[in-house]
Protein backbone atom coordinates (compact mmCIF):
# COMPACT_ATOMS: atom_id res chain seq x y z
CA UNK A 1 0.00 0.00 0.00
CA UNK A 2 0.91 3.45 -0.89
CA UNK A 3 1.64 5.99 1.79
CA UNK A 4 0.32 9.32 1.10
CA UNK A 5 1.67 12.89 2.31
CA UNK A 6 -1.82 14.54 2.24
CA UNK A 7 -2.71 16.11 5.93
CA UNK A 8 -6.03 15.28 5.25
CA UNK A 9 -5.75 11.30 5.03
CA UNK A 10 -4.73 11.04 8.38
CA UNK A 11 -7.89 13.00 9.58
CA UNK A 12 -9.81 11.04 7.18
CA UNK A 13 -8.85 7.58 9.10
CA UNK A 14 -9.39 8.89 12.03
CA UNK A 15 -12.68 9.52 11.53
CA UNK A 16 -13.53 6.16 9.73
CA UNK A 17 -12.03 4.18 12.68
CA UNK A 18 -13.37 6.33 15.11
CA UNK A 19 -17.27 6.44 13.26
CA UNK A 20 -16.92 2.17 12.93
CA UNK A 21 -16.59 2.14 16.65
CA UNK A 22 -19.28 4.14 17.91
CA UNK A 23 -21.13 2.91 14.92
CA UNK A 24 -22.45 6.28 13.43
CA UNK A 25 -21.81 6.56 9.75
CA UNK A 26 -19.39 8.81 8.09
CA UNK A 27 -22.47 11.08 6.34
CA UNK A 28 -24.00 11.80 9.99
CA UNK A 29 -20.47 12.74 11.18
CA UNK A 30 -19.69 15.42 8.87
CA UNK A 31 -23.62 16.75 8.27
CA UNK A 32 -24.50 19.37 10.76
CA UNK A 33 -27.41 18.88 12.36
CA UNK A 34 -30.73 20.51 11.26
CA UNK A 35 -33.79 21.13 13.83
CA UNK A 36 -36.21 18.94 12.00
CA UNK A 37 -38.66 20.94 13.62
CA UNK A 38 -38.21 24.04 12.43
CA UNK A 39 -37.85 22.97 9.23
CA UNK A 40 -41.61 21.82 9.09
CA UNK A 41 -43.31 24.91 10.95
CA UNK A 42 -44.33 25.78 7.73
CA UNK A 43 -46.32 22.64 7.16
CA UNK A 44 -47.38 21.81 10.43
CA UNK A 45 -49.05 25.31 10.68
CA UNK A 46 -50.48 25.19 7.10
CA UNK A 47 -52.18 21.22 8.72
CA UNK A 48 -53.23 22.70 11.91
CA UNK A 49 -55.70 24.99 9.94
CA UNK A 50 -57.15 22.70 7.51
CA UNK A 51 -57.55 20.33 10.24
CA UNK A 52 -59.41 22.89 12.36
CA UNK A 53 -61.64 23.19 9.00
CA UNK A 54 -62.27 19.42 8.45
CA UNK A 55 -61.14 17.08 10.96
CA UNK A 56 -62.53 14.05 9.94
CA UNK A 57 -60.63 14.36 6.42
CA UNK A 58 -58.01 11.50 5.89
CA UNK A 59 -54.06 12.17 5.08
CA UNK A 60 -54.42 12.25 0.85
CA UNK A 61 -57.62 14.79 1.13
CA UNK A 62 -55.17 16.54 3.19
CA UNK A 63 -52.40 16.77 1.35
CA UNK A 64 -54.59 17.69 -1.83
CA UNK A 65 -56.06 20.81 0.09
CA UNK A 66 -52.46 21.31 0.75
CA UNK A 67 -51.16 20.88 -3.15
CA UNK A 68 -54.64 23.14 -3.93
CA UNK A 69 -53.24 25.78 -1.37
CA UNK A 70 -49.94 26.31 -3.51
CA UNK A 71 -47.72 24.41 -1.29
CA UNK A 72 -45.22 21.83 -3.08
CA UNK A 73 -44.16 19.70 -0.19
CA UNK A 74 -43.25 16.37 -0.86
CA UNK A 75 -45.65 13.72 0.05
CA UNK A 76 -43.76 11.54 2.29
CA UNK A 77 -42.89 14.81 3.99
CA UNK A 78 -46.80 16.08 4.82
CA UNK A 79 -47.10 12.64 6.05
CA UNK A 80 -44.61 12.37 8.46
CA UNK A 81 -45.68 15.67 10.20
CA UNK A 82 -48.92 14.05 9.81
CA UNK A 83 -48.23 11.26 11.86
CA UNK A 84 -45.87 12.84 14.32
CA UNK A 85 -49.03 15.39 14.99
CA UNK A 86 -51.21 12.19 15.77
CA UNK A 87 -53.37 12.85 12.90
CA UNK A 88 -53.84 9.45 12.28
CA UNK A 89 -57.42 8.33 12.45
CA UNK A 90 -58.64 4.50 13.29
CA UNK A 91 -60.23 3.63 11.16
CA UNK A 92 -63.63 1.96 12.02
CA UNK A 93 -64.87 -1.17 10.14
CA UNK A 94 -68.55 -2.91 9.88
CA UNK A 95 -68.90 -6.23 11.39
CA UNK A 96 -71.14 -8.21 9.64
Amino acid sequence: MRESRCPSDGIIRWALTSCDVVGLSRTAWYRERSDRLERDREVIEALQEIVEEHNRWGFWKYYRRLRLDGHDWNHKRVHRVYRDLGLNLRRCHRRF
